[in-house]
């Protein structure tokens, strides 16, 4: 998105600034309050977002209201990556170097990457792709309607 990267700098810059003149974990807590509320946000507007919306000029207010809670939620991540590189700055050694920065980051990263790989597993496993068909004469299937249903398997 066109303003996305314009909000990440500002918001760069207001997160070094509060973290610095604060405690630099509570722009993270603040900044997770408002993410949780943006995840609850962009479930409305996803599941409020008009089917037969194919352009912008059709529905503007859902596409409006989309963009707005996509940046919001680049804003608070932004905000929440910045005030955790100040956090580790403060307590880290001034002695090693950027190392200790880099492990801490690379500690947090995996933190956030790995449990994904567990929550893409757990979509395969437990949602099934088929499709069913409206037989017509002739044993010919008129209208084929492929859906993906979500299926808890048997343990």
């Amino acid at each position: 998105m066109l303003l996305e990267f314009p909000c990440e700098l500002v918001s760069a810059v207001l997160a070094g600034r509060w973290a610095a003149s604060t405690s630099p974990f509570t722009p993270w807590v603040r900044g997770y309050a408002v993410r949780l509320a943006m995840a609850a946000a962009a479930t409305a507007v996803v599941h409020a977002f008009p089917a037969n919306a194919a352009s912008l000029t059709a529905h503007p207010a859902a596409f409006v209201a989309l963009a707005a809670v996509g940046l919001l939620t680049s804003f608070t991540s932004t905000l929440m990556f910045t005030a955790m590189g100040s956090f580790y700055n403060r307590v880290s050694d001034p002695r090693m170097g950027g190392a200790y920065l880099t492990l801490l980051n690379t500690i947090a990263n995996m933190g956030t990457i790995l449990p994904k790989l567990a929550v893409f597993w757990l979509i395969d496993a437990l949602s099934h792709n088929g499709c069913r068909c409206d037989w017509g004469d002739g044993g010919r299937c008129n209208r084929p309607a492929c859906t993906a249903t979500a299926h808890v398997p048997r343990i």
